[in-house]
């Protein structure tokens, strides 16, 4: 059975395995991809969500027996700015 620190201890000791894994890495990095995510989010203009009870309910009960001790109100809200009252 290999272990972590084994396998390890085998790339530091291959520099052209490491070299290539470092060149196929930068084949697929996208350096600007948290900015991109972030920019899209903040830019969005997403119509308010309004939640009726029955919806309300739903999500409850799929979020299971823990969320069901708590009471929330939802009114219209943002996408980018979702948050739950307490009632």
């Amino acid at each position: 059975m290999t272990t972590l620190p084994f396998k390890l201890e085998r790339l530091l000791e291959d520099p052209d395995r490491l070299s290539r894994m470092k060149a196929n890495a930068l084949r697929f990095a996208k350096p600007a991809a948290s900015t991109t995510i972030v920019d899209t989010l903040l830019e969005d203009r997403l119509p308010a969500l309004s939640l009726t009870k029955s919806q309300q309910a739903a999500i409850a009960l799929a979020a299971g027996p823990e969320s069901q001790r708590r009471s929330y109100a939802v009114g219209p809200v943002p996408y980018n700015n979702f948050k739950f009252r307490k009632q």
